[in-house]
């Protein structure tokens, strides 16, 4: 008995199986600093200080490096503090020709607009408000700087900026009166020389009743200057000394009610607009019409660059007399030697280059 539990005891105090040892992790190596991602951020700021030096002739773009990020921002404080408040516009110009793709500067408000090519008609109420800014003849509510604007950005800047020259291209219906007879405006666009150029067809067609009504009750205009009514020709001929459309004036022996001419070449004398006139008999698909007469004048408008709606081609087509803005003291009008005559109606034929 003594010796079974002394043989017990002994069991007892054997040592148990060995356990295995656990691995002694190895330590990562040391992650060297990462690099800024900004190729500028790795120069130091002695460096930074001297390319602002060598920019200070163009403090629009000393602004622009400072927000590429936070860091530059701080390190340029101060030089963009000496910055003068009449550079924010060719601040923005910058930063419009960065990000043309999707923002326009509008030279009215001094602001950028963000704009999207299925929907371009933007928002400025300082523009709403002083419709003179727009190349509207007619008041269809197009603000034609915007879209001049954003077709000469992607001109100027290239395909991924702005919009292209077909969206100053859709026909569109013109209306003399409410109840009057409409005309058929038939746009193309083309840029000569860095400059924007519009041809655009209007075209009249009815009676002879209703032609000759539509002409003279109307109220529709080819530039803010030239309209077809009679009262509009009047005020052009008081101060201009000249009927704009002597052609569509009704003829004096009183028996008919139009006379016919073909491609009468004419020009505004205010505004970089010539136009040609047509008046003949109409036919429809099926025929002649009874008494049907037709009227196109064609018209051919420089609204040069687009750059700034202070350019005095700009104002010479949106502002006369009635729509004047403050600030206004003298509009100009287009010098008759330099602008002949037929000058615009020609550029249009010139291909740019």
């Amino acid at each position: 008995m003594g010796q079974r539990l002394s043989h017990l005891h002994r069991s007892s105090s054997s040592p148990g199986p060995t356990p295995i040892p656990t691995p002694t992790p190895t330590p990562a190596p040391e992650t060297p600093p990462s690099l800024p991602p900004v190729g500028l951020l790795r120069l130091p700021v002695e460096l930074l200080l001297s390319i602002a030096a060598q920019l200070s002739s163009s403090p629009e773009s000393i602004v622009a490096l400072s927000l590429t990020c936070k860091h530059l921002r701080l390190a340029l404080a101060k030089e963009v503090a000496k910055v003068h408040v009449k550079c924010r516009v060719g601040i923005l110009a910058l930063l419009e020709k960065d990000l043309g793709d999707r923002f326009v500067y509008c030279s009215a408000c001094c602001q950028l607009h963000l704009f999207s090519p299925s929907w371009p008609i933007l928002e400025c109420n300082r523009f709403r408000y002083y419709k003179a800014w727009a190349f509207d003849p007619n008041w269809r509510g197009y603000p034609y700087h915007f879209l001049a604007r954003l077709v000469m950005n992607r001109h100027f800047y290239g395909p991924s900026h702005g919009l292209p020259l077909d969206s100053l291209t859709e026909p569109a219906w013109g209306y003399s009166w409410d109840a009057g007879p409409p005309w058929r405006q038939i746009p193309s666009a083309r840029v000569v020389g860095n400059e924007l150029f519009l041809r655009i067809s209007h075209v009249l067609e009815g009676r002879a009743s209703i032609v000759r009504d539509a002409i003279d009750e109307g109220h529709y205009h080819i530039c803010i200057h030239v309209g077809s009514d009679s009262a509009t020709r009047i005020l052009y001929k008081a101060r201009n000394g000249r009927d704009p459309m002597p052609e569509v004036k009704k003829p004096p022996n009183g028996l008919a009610l139009l006379r016919a001419c073909r491609n009468v070449t004419r020009a505004c004398v205010e505004c970089l607009t010539d136009y040609t006139i047509t008046i003949e008999t109409a036919e429809d698909d099926v025929g002649p019409l009874v008494d049907g007469w037709r009227v196109t004048i064609t018209s051919y408008h420089q609204l040069g660059p687009c750059r700034d709606i202070q350019d005095w081609k700009w104002i010479a087509l949106t502002r006369d007399w009635t729509t004047r803005v403050p600030g206004d003291f003298e509009i100009p009008k287009r010098d008759m030697v330099v602008y002949p005559p037929g000058i615009v109606r020609e550029r249009w034929g010139v291909e740019d280059g």
